[in-house]
């Protein structure tokens, strides 16, 4: 078998056949993702994978219309194809794009500078298919559809950018190549030129197109998935009323964060904390109430701590924070922050409600990475703890 022949027999793919492919494939994946979105309740960004398959839907729709146009009806069809698609493909760049988690004005940028050049592309594509031949190639007509395929970019090219997931990339790596692989295609088109070269060019701009729109699209699906387990593996490790970490993921992470300063002989600190008469509070206001006393504290702890602090609820109304690369002076430093922005937090719907808290404090530049050493530490905060409630609560006390 000849090079020509191979060509010919295995990279041959006409439009009709691509167009087919197409639109059963948008429907067949469409239906795949809705049916995962509907059997699934805990799917992270619901809305924005079903805005996907809304987009894969209406390109499907788009596809249909091409097809019967090249089964010979009015070039009516040729236009509502055209222009479906081109609206079903900028409609799943938007989606895409709100998934990059962009900052908001690069966000606003974005959606706004891409939809200014889809429409002013799609309104030229329509003054210039007024004429007698819709695809006549000329100057005005190919860079229309060009930029309206140019305005779908920038969501898949936000979403492959460094510093997103692996998933996320390849989704975003295989819609850019899609788009350019349409683009391919559509040049090859319109183009004059003939001959062998020139086919086998526009079946593999064909072939491209249609193997990534289905291999991008499965993509989505593989995304929702990762996004579920990561929520679920978060909820695994994370307090469901405060946020922070629990007692579990502490006791690992803070074990390791021991043994990392033993290696580089650092010093570390612990702060045990509790709420003062928390069980009053529960009692005169009920426990509503004191769920959200206990979120306020939690929120005090995040904002001020370092990001190298790891903090959690510990139990009840006690809370531990490690403090890697922290001395006696440094925690004690820590602890009185924290205690002065409890005096100082209120709360608008009880502004006469004040609450306090007791900490305890043990520091050391350990000599072992040994669990017994890390809880020692640890019940040697405790033990300044109960100190400081003894004593009088709201304040601290070092062991």
């Amino acid at each position: 078998m000849d090079v020509r022949t191979f060509f010919t027999v295995f990279l041959s793919l006409d439009s009709h056949a691509a167009f087919v492919m197409l639109l059963w494939g948008n429907a067949s994946l469409s239906t795949l993702v809705f049916s995962y979105l509907i059997t699934s309740r805990d799917v992270e960004n619901r809305s924005t994978i079903l805005n996907f398959t809304l987009a894969r839907v209406i390109q499907a729709l788009g596809w249909g219309f091409l097809i019967l146009y090249e089964l010979g009806t009015e070039r009516l069809s040729l236009l509502l194809g055209l222009g479906i698609c081109s609206m079903g493909l900028f409609w799943e760049s938007q989606t895409l794009l709100s998934l990059a988690k962009l900052s908001v004005r690069r966000m606003r940028h974005a959606r706004y500078s891409s939809l200014a050049l889809y429409l002013f592309s799609f309104l030229v594509f329509l003054w210039s298919s007024s004429g007698p031949s819709v695809l006549a190639p000329g100057p005005v007509q190919p860079w229309a559809i060009f930029g309206c395929l140019g305005s779908c970019v920038g969501g898949p090219a936000a979403l492959a950018r460094p510093g997103t997931t692996k998933i996320r990339k390849f989704v975003g790596i295989c819609a850019l190549a899609m788009f350019i692989a349409l683009s391919g295609w559509l040049y090859q088109g319109l183009t004059d030129s003939s001959g062998l070269f020139h086919f086998y060019w526009e079946d593999a701009f064909r072939i491209v197109a249609v193997i990534l729109a289905l291999t991008g699209g499965s993509g989505m699906l593989i995304l929702a998935k990762e996004e579920s387990d990561l929520r679920i593996a978060d909820m695994a490790v994370r307090d469901h009323l405060t946020g922070l970490f629990n007692r579990r993921h502490f006791l690992d992470n803070g074990l390791m964060l021991y043994a990392d300063c033993v290696r580089k002989g650092e010093p570390v600190a612990v702060l045990f904390l509790d709420l003062d008469q928390f069980k009053a509070v529960n009692d005169r206001y009920g426990h509503l109430f004191g769920d959200a006393v206990l979120r306020d504290f939690a929120t005090i702890l995040r904002l001020s701590l370092r990001p190298l602090d790891l903090s959690c609820r510990y139990g009840g109304e006690e809370f531990v924070v490690l403090l890697p690369r922290t001395d006696a002076s440094g925690a004690l430093s820590a602890a009185e922050r924290l205690l002065e922005a409890v005096r100082n937090s209120k709360f608008p719907e009880r502004i006469e409600f004040g609450y306090t808290v007791s900490a305890g404090i043990a520091w050391q530049i350990p000599a072992s990475g040994r669990e017994e050493d890390f809880m020692a530490l640890l019940s040697d905060a405790d033990g300044a703890l109960y100190r400081a409630k003894s004593s009088g609560r709201d304040k601290v006390v070092t062991a």
